[in-house]
């Protein structure tokens, strides 16, 4: 069978029985048309690569096909996508509210079991979400694909339309504001209406100070809403599988003089950005600073700490390895393979952090004026 045969019934197969014959005739007779012109052309019978070229020429086999289709082209038109963004929205609130009752319930039987009941509670989402999100999705496909017409969404009252506001989260909204908060340029922080010098505002001291003296008290013990030696109890161990064995006491060796540094940084820049608020450029470098030892210490978490071989993730392949655990049964603990995933995310926007912070540096006005202060 020649090239040209192969992509005719390429073509053929996604064409409704009854038409694909005679489209098949009459793009066989367009391209041997191409063809025989292309060779009177060169005064030669053109070569297979050629001939796939002509074919190119054509279009890919989908796509040609999709030409001659009747009925709608898209899966989710443009007048029925708003709908079916809401009940995307309206289930996926449903079933959060669902797992934080499994998560409760689960936390309760379980005698309090914390890393239980969320391993429970966030299968309960996942796989509700899954199911909400594929039943919503062939349910709009199916109404955009016969053109059924709803007669409550025609036929709806204003006084109804509270039901609106009960679900407006908007997910994209929370991915651009973490995006910005990562890489210091959040939508909501400059405004494109403001001068540039405008967009770099000092940070909040106040913030500042507070967290870095959270962090100081806890990390030297003055504070005690986390230890170590609490997950190696037998249940914890059972449901967070390696990460419940870990030398806790080493890692915190390893980082007490890092952590301690950014707890007193964070204060001490607190401090300066009151006394001198207007040396934008310095606080940015105060910034760079702290995020520069964020960074590092995140790395010797993940790369080379008593946590090192509880994440063990150091290769794309690696990672998918991890996450196929999550559902293989009799694999890995689900806490343990989360917790595990959630690392090479942390230390990615560590570096985003890093590099927005590097960037105001460069970009950053010595000072601000009076006015702007």
């Amino acid at each position: 069978m020649d090239l040209i045969d192969i992509y005719l019934r390429a073509i053929a197969a996604q064409l409704p029985k009854p038409q694909s014959a005679d489209i098949v005739a009459e793009l066989r007779e367009m391209i041997l048309s191409r063809v025989e012109a292309r060779e009177r052309e060169l005064g030669r019978p053109l070569t297979e690569p050629e001939i796939e070229a002509e074919l190119h020429g054509v279009g890919h086999p989908l796509e040609v096909a999709a030409r001659y289709r009747q009925g709608p082209r898209q899966l989710i038109g443009p007048t029925l996508y708003p709908y079916y963004v809401f009940a995307l929205r309206a289930a996926i609130s449903l079933q959060l509210a669902i797992s934080v009752i499994v998560f409760i319930v689960a936390l309760l039987v379980g005698q309090g079991d914390v890393g239980m009941a969320l391993g429970v509670a966030f299968r309960s989402a996942f796989d509700g979400a899954l199911v909400l999100v594929g039943l919503a999705t062939i349910a709009a496909m199916v109404i955009e694909h016969y053109r059924i017409r709803l007669g409550f969404l025609e036929s709806w009252r204003v006084r109804n339309l509270a039901v609106l506001e009960l679900v407006t989260w908007d997910p994209m909204r929370w991915i651009d504001e973490a995006v910005g908060w990562a890489t210091n340029a959040s939508p909501s922080r400059a405004s494109p209406a403001r001068p540039a010098r405008r967009a770099w505002r000092r940070a909040n001291p106040l913030a500042l100070i507070a967290g870095g003296v959270v962090l100081t008290l806890w990390w030297t013990g003055g504070l005690h809403f986390f230890s170590g030696a609490a997950l190696r109890e037998p249940k914890l161990v059972a449901v967070l599988g390696a990460f419940g064995s870990v030398d806790w006491a080493a890692l915190k060796r390893l980082l007490y003089a890092p952590v301690l540094s950014l707890g007193l940084g964070q204060i001490v820049l607190g401090a300066f950005i009151i006394a001198r608020p207007r040396a934008l450029r310095l606080h940015a470098l105060g910034q760079l600073a702290l995020a520069t030892l964020a960074l590092g210490s995140w790395l010797v978490v993940w790369l080379h700490s008593p946590l090192t071989e509880a994440i063990d993730i150091g290769s794309a392949d690696d990672l998918m390895r991890r996450f196929s655990e999550v559902w293989r049964p009799g694999g890995r603990p689900i806490v343990e393979a989360l917790i595990a995933l959630m690392f090479p995310i942390i230390v990615l926007g560590a570096f985003n952090q890093f590099l927005g912070l590097l960037w105001r540096v460069i970009e950053a006005p010595q000072r601000l004026t009076a006015g702007e202060a």
